[in-house]
């Protein structure tokens, strides 16, 4: 049996730390301020949501813009974590993660809209230079990270794209 968990608003939130991010990447390398408000973005395609932006203010969507745009987002992302890590895991997700792993025959693994880069920093965190508040409930650190999400940063894919899917543990 197969079992897909998502990441933002399933297994955590970052508290719209890719929508802060998207909004200085497109700043930096376009000189605009995203007009999110006219785009669904909750449970979407990173590429769309992308994509969308771009017919509202008009910038490049060729392949080398992309490219640019997913190094620069996930640079800024990086940077915004390090410098203030807003990833909390829900309540019960890692017991619910660590019950799915102990069922036989389970293959388990993350299906997300996230560009791969993106949807690690949000899943391991590994760009946090500091941690957050130990006193927030489900507070998710850098330490803390690789303790309870159990799928190598490797094994994410996004789903626009990349097969991924393989047993990781």
């Amino acid at each position: 049996m197969l079992v897909l968990f998502d990441i933002d608003g399933t297994l955590l939130h970052s508290l719209s730390a890719g929508v802060h991010a998207m909004t200085s990447t497109l700043r930096e390398l376009h000189g605009i301020e995203p007009d999110f408000k006219q785009i669904e973005i909750h449970g979407r395609l990173d590429t769309l949501i992308w994509r969308d932006l771009s017919k509202i203010h008009g910038y490049p969507t060729d392949d080398a813009s992309h490219a640019n745009f997913r190094r620069t987002y996930g640079e800024h992302l990086d940077r915004r974590l390090a410098e203030n890590n807003t990833v909390q895991r829900y309540p019960g997700a890692k017991e619910l993660v660590d019950a799915t792993l102990a069922v036989p025959g389970l293959t388990i693994g993350l299906l997300t809209g996230n560009y791969e880069h993106t949807g690690t920093s949000r899943c391991a965190t590994r760009a946090s230079t500091r941690a957050t508040s130990s006193s927030t409930p489900g507070a998710m650190t850098a330490t803390t990270a690789a303790a309870w999400c159990p799928w190598p940063c490797a094994a994410i894919r996004s789903c626009t794209g990349v097969p991924w899917l393989r047993r990781t543990w």
